[in-house]
């Protein structure tokens, strides 16, 4: 079984071994809710996208666990989801983003990466990730596809995480982040002169890892 799960309003269990995916949902009817499918892009769409719209990352020569930045893991996760047939917003991948960073603290104890995560309205962003990736609008992400030999430990990360929340759409993302402990204790702090807190990477780590304990022990 995937050592994440998605708890709250909306419980995800994985099982990698055969790559199914069970959604429960609250007991209470009026709080149930069906995600449904992304929709396609066919492959005339994603290729006249790529030519019309090209979005920069920059990467270190060699990438390894220790240089890697939001902006990244974000091409990482855009990636992932390209080579699975998903597609992922603007708004999806920044919950994404959150959650790889959370569900690693838990595991390693440490970040993956030093990218503040801000407490938005609409749930945690990284800025730098949400202006970089602010050309395409609240439509999905093309970019050009193409290994970019990240790390296995992030690429196994990666594919854990999306097994866990990669059928989730940004609705229920950003719902569910919202429920949780850390991004409700940054947004408390948020003022006209702070709009939007930094989410503690402490508070992450403490909150998930107690999760993450919880489900070892069932």
């Amino acid at each position: 079984m995937s050592r994440i799960a998605a708890q709250g309003t909306i419980r995800v269990e994985a099982n990698i071994t055969t790559a199914t995916t069970t959604t429960t949902t609250t007991s209470n009817p009026a709080a149930m809710t069906t995600t449904p499918a992304p929709s396609a892009v066919s492959a005339s769409n994603r290729m006249q996208f790529m030519q019309n719209v090209s979005v920069s990352v920059v990467k270190p020569k060699r990438l390894t666990m220790k240089s890697l930045t939001a902006d990244i893991v974000a091409g990482a996760i855009v990636e992932f989801c390209a080579d699975h047939g998903d597609v992922v917003t603007n708004l999806r991948l920044q919950k994404l983003l959150y959650y790889a960073q959370a569900w690693f603290l838990a595991f390693n104890g440490k970040t993956l990466f030093t990218d503040p995560i801000e407490a938005h309205e609409n749930g945690p962003a990284i800025p730098s990730v949400l202006a970089r990736f602010s050309t395409f609008g609240t439509g999905p992400i093309m970019q050009p596809l193409g290994s970019w030999g990240y790390p296995k430990a992030l690429t196994e990360h990666i594919a854990e995480l999306m097994e866990a929340y990669g059928h989730l759409s940004s609705y229920d993302l950003e719902r569910l982040s919202r429920e949780e402990e850390p991004w409700r204790q940054a947004r408390a702090h948020a003022s006209v002169g702070c709009q939007f807190p930094h989410v503690s990477t402490d508070i992450m780590r403490d909150f998930y890892r107690l999760r993450l304990n919880a489900q070892t022990a069932k």
